[in-house]
This record gives C-alpha cells, sequence and structure tokens, in this order.
C-alpha cells in the first residue's frame, strides 16, 4: 500500500485559483427565443428567454453561454450604411439549436441568424456553435456572414482565438472575413459553406476571405473539416498583397471542396500546410477574372506544403505556382492525386527559390506518368513547365492512399541499358528474351506489347533482335529465312539456303562443317547440344560427348605414335574444315578414320558458311 504525501501549495497559487474559480462562478447562462421578451429581463431564464439579439448579448458578461432556441433571427440595431448588424463586443459563448452537431450532414431545426449587415466581431475568444448564418448583402461592407475585426485601429487589438464550428453559412456575399492576431489559434471545424454569391462585393463568392484590410497579418489559423460547395469566386482566399502584412501559419485540412472556382488561393504567405482535403469539380470560371483552379499559390509565398490530397477535374489548373505578386519559395507538392485537369494537372509559371522545384510521389492518373516532354510516352495529367524528369520522378504508380512511391529504373526502353527494355508495368529494366521466349504482354509499352511479333517489337525485347510472326516467339524457327545464325533459334543459319537450319552439336555456328546433332529436327532447334554432356574432369572422352570447347575428342593421347587428336573441327569457330593434327601418317589417319567410323557414324555432315 502506498502512503501519499501531503502536496503543498504557495499561497499565491491558491489565491490564483480561488479567482478562477470566482471568475467561472461569476459566468452565466443567457437565453433567448422568438417568443420571448426583453421587458424587465435580463435572459438568465431559459423559462422567460429575451427576444431580440442585440439585447440579449448585451444583458450578457464577458464569458457567459448565450442559447439560442431555434428560429429566425434579424437584428434591429442599424450598422455601417443603416442596415442592420449583430455585433459581439465580449467573449462569449454562442450556441443554437444544433450545438455540436457537425453542419456537414445534419438534419433538424435550425437556429438561424438572418444577418443583412453581418455579424461583426470585435472581441477574441468568441464561440460560435450551431447556427445557420444567412441574408449578409450589404455590398458597400463587404457581405461577410461573420467578420471578424482587424480594425486597423493601434488602440483596439484584432481578435484572436474565435471558434467557429458546426454552422451554415449560405446565401452570403461572403461567408467569413478572417483575422486572428496569433496568440490564440483560431478555429474553423465543421462548417458547410454553400453558394455564398450574393450580388457582388469585394470578396464576393468566397467561402473564407482575408486580405490586408480584412485581416491585416493573419496568424494561427485551422480551417478543418469543413464542407464548401458553389463558391463562384473560392472556397478559401489568403490574398495579402502587403508584403508588410503576411498570412502566416495555416493548416488547411480535411476539407471537401466541391463545384467552387477555386478550392484554396495563397499569396503573401508563409508556412502553410495543405492536407487530406478532397478538391473536386472546378468547371466555372472565377467570377472575379482569372482561371479554375484548385490550389493557386500566387507569390510571395514561401514554406507552403501540398500533401495527400485528391485534386481532381477541372477546366483549368490542379495546382497553378505563378509570380503574380512576387517570387514565391520552398514549395513542396507530394502524395496527391492530381486527375482530370483540362489545361494542366500542374502549371508552374516560376522556379521557386532557395530549393529545386520538388513534385515527387504525385498520382498523375496513368502508371505512366505526367505529360511532359521531360517524360516521354508519359499520358497522365499536363505538368507544364520547363522541368527536369528529376524534378517530378518517381511518381505514384496508382491512386492515393495506397500506392507506393517507387523509385522507378525506366519509363522508356532508352532509359535502359544495352540487353535491356522498359517493363512499363513496373518501370523496371527488364533483360531482353532469349530465342523461343514468347512475346509479353506489358500495357502502357511503346511500340504496344501485347504478345504480338512484330518487326520493331522483335528488335526491342528479343536478345536475338528478331521474332518470328508465325507463333510469337523470340527468334526464328527452323525454316525461317535468315541472314546471320544469332537470329535462329538453333543458332544455325545455312548460308547455302539462306534458311534457319537445325542445330550444330556443340552450339557452335562457325564456318567449315557443322555436325548436325543426331536427334535432331524441325522440333528440336532452339539451338541446344543434342549432346549436351561434357567431358569429364580427367579429359576423356566417350562418343557422344563433347567439352565445352565444342572440340571432339578422340580416346588416347597425342604424339608418341599414339592416334593424334584433331587441332580443328567442322564445329569450331575458327573456321575452315576439319584439320588433324601436323605430322600424321598414314596409318595415323586410317587408325582415326576407323576411330571416326566408331564416334560419329550415326551424324550427318553439311557445310556452312561463316555467320
Amino acid at each position: 500500500m502506498f502512503r501519499s504525501k501531503a502536496l503543498r501549495i504557495p499561497l499565491g497559487v491558491v489565491m490564483a485559483t480561488a479567482a478562477m474559480g470566482a471568475s467561472t462562478a461569476l459566468a452565466a447562462d443567457r437565453y433567448i427565443a422568438t417568443n420571448g421578451s426583453d421587458t424587465a429581463n435580463d435572459c438568465s431564464s431559459s423559462a422567460a428567454p429575451c427576444l431580440t439579439l442585440q439585447y440579449t448579448l448585451d444583458q450578457a458578461a464577458a464569458g457567459d453561454t448565450v442559447h439560442f432556441a431555434a428560429g429566425t433571427y434579424v437584428p434591429l440595431e442599424p450598422g455601417p450604411g443603416q442596415a442592420p448588424v449583430l455585433y459581439v463586443r465580449k467573449t462569449l459563448t454562442l450556441l443554437g439549436a444544433q450545438a455540436g452537431v457537425d453542419a456537414r450532414n445534419r438534419v433538424g431545426a435550425e437556429t438561424i441568424l438572418s444577418v443583412p449587415n453581418g455579424i461583426h466581431v470585435t472581441a477574441s475568444n468568441v464561440v460560435f456553435d450551431g447556427f445557420t448564418i444567412q441574408d449578409s448583402a450589404v455590398q458597400p461592407f463587404m457581405g461577410y456572414g461573420i467578420l471578424l475585426y482587424n480594425h486597423g485601429d493601434i488602440t483596439i487589438p484584432p481578435v484572436d482565438g474565435t471558434r467557429i464550428v458546426n454552422n451554415i453559412f449560405q446565401d452570403n456575399i461572403a461567408g467569413i472575413g478572417l483575422s486572428n492576431a496569433g496568440a490564440t489559434q483560431t478555429v474553423i471545424q465543421h462548417n458547410l459553406f454553400q453558394n455564398n454569391n450574393l450580388p457582388p462585393g469585394p470578396a464576393s463568392g468566397t467561402g473564407i476571405y482575408t486580405d490586408e484590410y480584412v485581416g491585416g497579418s493573419v496568424d494561427n489559423v485551422l480551417i478543418d473539416s469543413n464542407t464548401f460547395t458553389d463558391q463562384s469566386s473560392a472556397a478559401i482566399g489568403f490574398n495579402s498583397q502587403d508584403p508588410a502584412l503576411p498570412t502566416l501559419n495555416i493548416t488547411i485540412s480535411n476539407n471537401t471542396i466541391d463545384e467552387c472556382a477555386r478550392g484554396v488561393s495563397f499569396y503573401n504567405t508563409q508556412n502553410a500546410t495543405v492536407t487530406g482535403n478532397t478538391i473536386t469539380n472546378t468547371n466555372v470560371a472565377p467570377i472575379d477574372g482569372g482561371t479554375a483552379t484548385t490550389i493557386g499559390i500566387f507569390g510571395g509565398n514561401s514554406n507552403i506544403t501540398i500533401d495527400n490530397n485528391d485534386l481532381e477535374a477541372g477546366i483549368g489548373f490542379g495546382i497553378r505556382i505563378g509570380d503574380f505578386l512576387a517570387p514565391n519559395s520552398r514549395i513542396q507538392v507530394h502524395d496527391n492525386n492530381i486527375v482530370g485537369f483540362v489545361l494542366a494537372g500542374v502549371q508552374i509559371d516560376d522556379l521557386p527559390l532557395d530549393s529545386p522545384r520538388d513534385l515527387t510521389c504525385n498520382w498523375w492518373g496513368d502508371p505512366s506518368g505526367p505529360t511532359n516532354p521531360a517524360n516521354p510516352g508519359g499520358t497522365g495529367d499536363v505538368l507544364a513547365g520547363d522541368f527536369a524528369l528529376s524534378d517530378f520522378k518517381p511518381w505514384l504508380l496508382g491512386p492515393e492512399p495506397d500506392a507506393q512511391c517507387q523509385q522507378l529504373s525506366c519509363v522508356v526502353d532508352s532509359d535502359c541499358a544495352a540487353g535491356n527494355f522498359c517493363d512499363t508495368s513496373s518501370f523496371m529494366c527488364t533483360p531482353q528474351l532469349s530465342s523461343g521466349k514468347p512475346i509479353p504482354t506489358i500495357p502502357g509499352h511503346e511500340p504496344p506489347l501485347d504478345g504480338t511479333c512484330t518487326e520493331e517489337v522483335g528488335a526491342i525485347v528479343c536478345v536475338s533482335g528478331v521474332c518470328d510472326t508465325s507463333d510469337d516467339l523470340c527468334g526464328f524457327a527452323f525454316g525461317h529465312p535468315c541472314t546471320a545464325s544469332p537470329e535462329c533459334r538453333s543458332n544455325n543459319c545455312n548460308m547455302d539456303t539462306g534458311l534457319c537450319d537445325l542445330p550444330c552439336c556443340g552450339n557452335t555456328y562457325g564456318g567449315g562443317d557443322c555436325v548436325i546433332c543426331e536427334d535432331a529436327g524441325p522440333g528440336n532447334d532452339a539451338g541446344t547440344d543434342a549432346n549436351a554432356d561434357a567431358s569429364d574432369a580427367s579429359g576423356d572422352a566417350t562418343p557422344g560427348n563433347t567439352p565445352a570447347d565444342g572440340t571432339p575428342q578422340i580416346p588416347g593421347n597425342a604424339g608418341n605414335g599414339s592416334p593424334a587428336q584433331p587441332s580443328g573441327n567442322g564445329n569450331s569457330s575458327s573456321g575452315g574444315g576439319c584439320q588433324m593434327g601436323g605430322g600424321a601418317s598414314n596409318a595415323d589417319f586410317a587408325t582415326l578414320a576407323g576411330m571416326l567410323a566408331m564416334t560419329v557414324g550415326a551424324v550427318r555432315r553439311r557445310r556452312t558458311a561463316r555467320s
């Protein structure tokens, strides 16, 4: 049994903790409903809720939670241009009827905030959870559903730490005007942005937007697991044009973006990650001009990582990297599916500074890789720009998430050393095939390899350089016209007939007399020795045995009156007829003749020319 020790806490910590407890105890719940009343009401009772938006928020103290019943609410307080606006001036947690329920696929009664001039947030650490926010349509004042204030006034600090979760943004000029000072991360998660395209304002058609005027220098934002659909300019736009007011430390992850003119665009952004998103069907031109693009790196950006995204189908570009504002640097594009773009899967208009362009390990829609002059034979999406193969090789051989990025040894046959060809199913250099082997079927190869022999195919895949169209095997079969012995499966081109003949014993094909193997026939023409046994280690031979050098051996030892050995024969690659050792007597020849009759009496002689 363990004895617990007394924990001594400094008095200052106790007092601070007590103060925090007192502060928490002071936080209250406030209530609002469409059938409530503001008369003599502090909104603290769920049984007696307040009625109007601004009144209810003004009753709440910093740190309070305000509960909204289902229904439609319209602010009454005039804002800029006298259109009604809702101000959030304190740190509050605002909970709609769908608080805690992911907005991307929910059903049920909604709390609808119909805000002609939007919701203007001037305090930090405000929470919006469970609303539908719509109808912000006052053009001169941007028309954001929610505008997070940067203020542009050094006497009022920019907001930070906002949490916008589980909300629907629809039918506004734009969804969110983004600002965050960076001390505490702003989180935008599990929201649905749709049709925020009301009559054009400066940010019309955008789900989430910021620039140097809206957000100043925006820092430390997470945009995760949202759905954006039917945005006529962009789902997400970080568009600061002022180098003194960059966007910093942004993560855009696990979002679904469909039928938007652009997915994500960056200007003047440092340290951003775009990962795990699905961006599809960028099939309309942006209303603010330009070209439909799923991810745009449009200038002045550095340290941007784009990885593990599904980018599929569009009338323009999958990814475009351009220096429309200033050069970009350190851009990494890896492990993405980039498929189905009319102009280019990736278009690079400038060379990013400080590092090579790195687009390795992406899926381009085909195992042959992207279409680019540095990749002859590539039929995937276009990679447009002046690239070296090392900029994008290796690539994925199939779509993520299951494909592996394999180091490829070849793309086309010319990538391989002599005696090899490129197997485009695995993109590995493969040894050419020996005579008698079938022509392979390999997808993606040029010329096509479909198991059929052609002159071009034989020259590429066969060691002999030829194949026979009669059976689609490497090498010419018996009786096929030939010009050199290596063309024949028998390794024997008879120069008298110009046809592939039966194989010579010893597998030689030089000039002189070719000894046709005893059991050779048209069905045994693969170039192997019918008498394949080599002589034993002692050098003795018996009839029918031929050593590896192709020289028939005669029993006995040459010299001292013993029967002489031949110094050459019809199977020797040195050419000429079969010559006996010098100095042999007539008796030697008679003895040799008898021995030859014993050992090779069953074979026939044919004369072949040198190959």
